[in-house]
């Protein structure tokens, strides 16, 4: 495993999302979200002197990445049923700092914290941030929301995530 992989697993990490680190950007987040309340805000793209998009209370039936040739997509999928992904064409994140500023998506992880950054093409800088809410979902609440995914969470995994 390459240095930065490593540091990924540890709080805090700041670097880029890549084809290399989709998989574990994917678990750190699926460890950091399930079985908990979070909040959503993110600003909206292309909008100008708009208000932040903000959502209190989710949930997340699933966090998943998948890489296929040069292309990662991490996603987040809500308890409603909505999704965020993110997309990357970085390899690694050597590669990252070479593309164009546009191209590159930045992620941190603080504690409680996700927030990815990404740049458009207008020159706008727009963040979505992840904020783990103090309430845990109670276990009967997360088992529902793994049932509602169309899986059944394991206890284990409700253990681990501090539901159970």
């Amino acid at each position: 495993m390459n240095a930065d992989l490593a540091r990924l697993r540890h709080t805090p990490y700041r670097g880029y999302l890549t084809v290399e680190n989709v998989d574990a950007v994917a678990s750190r987040l699926h460890e950091m979200l399930f079985g908990k309340r979070f909040t959503l805000v993110r600003s909206i793209p292309g909008a100008t002197r708009a208000r932040p998009s903000v959502r209190t209370s989710c949930t997340t039936t699933g966090v998943s990445a998948r890489s296929e040739g040069v292309q990662g997509l991490l996603q987040v999928t809500f308890g409603d049923g909505r999704c965020l992904s993110f997309v990357t064409s970085a390899a690694d994140q050597g590669d990252a700092q070479q593309q164009k500023k546009v191209n590159r998506t930045r992620i941190e992880f603080t504690p409680g914290h996700f927030t990815v950054t990404t740049n458009a093409a207008d020159g706008g800088v727009h963040y979505t941030v992840i904020a783990v809410e103090n309430e845990p979902v109670s276990p009967a609440a997360a088992a529902s929301i793994a049932a509602d995914a169309g899986t059944a969470a394991p206890i284990s995994s409700l253990r681990a995530a501090g539901a159970w």
